[in-house]
């Protein structure tokens, strides 16, 4: 992830939304390359909830002012298949002065079962956020 505190590093966490339920990982503080491990869950019906972009906004924490935003990526669903899951790196983007720049990665697990007559739940685990190529390590987070 880029930077976006005085001391070159960033507090960041992610706030992800699906259709009109949204979630939020805790902050990793002072990381570039934080591993937030957690699992999200997001329950409705399957056509509904595969029919709409994961959204991401990773933002940096800041105690005494706003939060700094770091970057979004929207994720596409419709090709999620039940029982399977699906590692997933996707780039992060701002824009700054109008142009979009690159922010980043981050890297989810995603996976969708039925859990009651017509509903399902769609899990994710984000699982490591990466400024470039080669410093992406895949972390198995089971």
């Amino acid at each position: 992830l880029r930077p976006s505190d005085s001391n070159g590093l960033s507090d960041p966490y992610v706030k992800l939304r699906l259709g009109q339920q949204t979630r939020e990982s805790k902050v990793v503080y002072k990381s570039l390359w934080p591993i937030w491990d957690e699992e999200f869950e997001f329950t409705g019906l399957r056509d509904e909830l595969l029919s709409q972009p994961l959204e991401l906004n990773v933002l940096d924490h800041d105690t005494y002012s706003l939060d700094d935003h770091i970057g979004t990526a929207s994720i596409e669903l419709s090709g999620l298949e039940a029982g399977r899951s699906l590692d997933v790196t996707v780039p992060l983007h701002i824009t700054t002065a109008g142009e979009a720049q690159r922010a980043g990665r981050v890297v989810l697990r995603l996976s969708w079962a039925v859990v009651r007559g017509g509903e399902c739940a769609l899990g994710d685990t984000v699982l490591r956020a990466s400024q470039r190529a080669d410093d992406l390590l895949i972390a198995d987070a089971d």
